[in-house]
């Protein structure tokens, strides 16, 4: 995570040099010592250039000839230094600290030390390419069925919570110079990432038990990008999969308990549709000995399974917040369902009125749902 080391990126490199020279044997994040060596080649080239433009002139070759020496040997130890980082966080700040010292620069010594700059930007952003893409490779050579333990679909997996720390820490760090660049590397990185868990919803029994991991591992991202403030830079992506896979799961929970009452609604609609938008197209019908079993079994049963939905859906999610917005549109999605069953039968069922005694009040329906929803 950033942490405190985003503070780095603040002040002009002075306090820096005073803690490395407080601390001599204290161990340092890289980008600390990158910036108090960047700090002491600055000071020392002002000092030069003030001199060369005293006695030499202002001349720009010649005050580049003068830094040469210095700069390969900052490129050198930064060269090696990042070679065989696996800091991600680190280098990123490392590009960051290197692009505001640059602006911070007088004019002149800036155009006199840009070469520096520029090199230092050749080794640093193939270096955090080049560690981005072996997330991206070991993420793409993992194996589903070695990752999921024993009920893991309930909890968020490993892999989803370091992605979305990584993920979330860089995009803290994210700013308009780097953003193009960033911003391509997490978008390939998180499609990978979403492809590893489908392949490893894939390996459970049940697509009900798939569904349920996908949105345990997607609510988890999300709530990292809530705690981090960058939602409103990652979460368009992984909310759209994430309503979609609820979706999934409502129909899912009401397909199991209510398939025949469901199937009838979808299917006498659409018949209505084509009806209003072709003439030729006639009016719906739905006989009695269709609907009256698909009624009474609805009357029977609604308050038992309503406490059966309950029980399925919030034993299933970590996030309780999460876990309860699901209830709350399964509940709502099977009131919808009845509602648009008795409109149905009113307006296409003949018999209708034989069937007034079993249909439920929505007023009731509505009260019990009541009892399983305190948002309600």
């Amino acid at each position: 995570t950033v942490g405190g080391r985003a503070a780095i990126l603040e002040g002009d490199g002075e306090e820096v040099l005073m803690k490395l020279t407080a601390g001599q044997n204290a161990k340092h994040a890289p980008e600390f010592t990158f910036k108090g060596l960047l700090a002491v080649l600055l000071s020392a080239a002002a000092s030069e250039s003030a001199f060369s433009s005293r006695f030499l002139g202002a001349n720009l070759a010649i005050l580049r000839s003068v830094f040469k020496p210095a700069f390969a040997a900052v490129e050198d130890h930064v060269r090696s230094q990042v070679a065989e980082s696996y800091d991600a966080i680190g280098l990123i700040l490392m590009i960051r600290v290197s692009r505001r010292m640059s602006e911070a620069l007088p004019q002149a010594n800036r155009e006199a030390l840009s070469p520096l700059f520029d090199s230092l930007n050749m080794i640093l952003w193939p270096r955090f390419k080049a560690l981005l893409d072996l997330h991206v490779a070991s993420v793409k050579a993992a194996t589903p069925p070695s990752l999921l333990a024993h009920s893991g679909e309930k909890y968020p997996h490993q892999i989803t919570r370091r992605f979305a720390e990584l993920s979330a820490s860089l995009l803290q760090l994210r700013d308009a110079s780097c953003a193009e660049m960033l911003d391509h590397s997490l978008t390939y990185m998180r499609g990978e990432v979403m492809a590893l868990l489908h392949r490893m919803a894939g390996t459970l029994s049940e697509q009900r038990v798939q569904i349920i991991f996908r949105i345990n591992q997607l609510d988890a991202i999300l709530g990292v990008y809530a705690e981090r403030g960058v939602l409103p830079l990652a979460a368009p992506f992984f909310q759209q999969k994430l309503d979609a896979d609820v979706s999934a799961l409502v129909e899912h929970e009401l397909l199991s308990r209510y398939g025949g009452l469901v199937r009838l609604v979808v299917r006498v609609e659409e018949a209505a549709e084509r009806s209003r938008n072709n003439t030729d197209s006639p009016a719906p019908t739905v006989a009695l000995a269709e609907v009256r079993p698909l009624a009474e079994y609805f009357a029977s049963s609604w308050r038992h399974e309503i406490k059966q939905i309950n029980l399925a859906i919030m034993g299933n999610f970590h996030n309780m917040k999460n876990g309860m917005e699901i209830l709350k549109r399964t509940l709502t999605q099977m009131l919808l369902y009845y509602t648009r069953f008795l409109d149905l039968v009113k307006k296409f069922c003949p018999e209708a009125a034989s069937l007034a005694s079993t249909m439920v009040h929505i007023p009731s329906i509505i009260a019990e749902i009541k009892q399983y929803s305190r948002t309600f």
